[in-house]
């Protein structure tokens, strides 16, 4: 499930998060699940942290971008979820608001590294 492997890889990889992971997170009995990155089983009981870098594809669109309908409907949809949005930088958690409607108290920007 590595980039080299492309759209295949991709998808792979988020078919894995939808079946495998929420069963996963069920037999440990976890409380949250943490993700580096905005993608999360949809539509499942467990309860999510993740983390935002930038919603450039967001704020910038590209209408030859094949990540197109990734950022428009699948990251928004995990962010409305999640419990807790990790955001790099104010502007990325003001993007998070504004782009995928979601709870300002919910996203929280992260330290700045020193």
């Amino acid at each position: 499930m590595t980039p080299e492997q492309g759209w295949r890889g991709h998808l792979r990889r988020l078919l894995w998060l939808q079946t495998q992971l929420p069963q996963i997170y069920r037999r440990a009995k976890s409380r949250f699940l943490f993700s580096p990155l905005p993608e999360m089983p949809l539509f499942q009981s467990c309860r999510t942290v993740v983390t935002v870098h930038d919603l450039i594809p967001l704020r910038f669109p590209s209408a030859l971008s094949p990540l197109g309908p990734y950022f428009r409907y699948y990251v928004p949809a995990v962010l409305r979820q999640a419990q807790h949005i990790l955001c790099d930088s104010e502007t990325t958690a003001e993007d998070v608001t504004r782009f995928c409607q979601t709870s300002a108290q919910k996203n929280h920007r992260s330290a700045p590294s020193l």
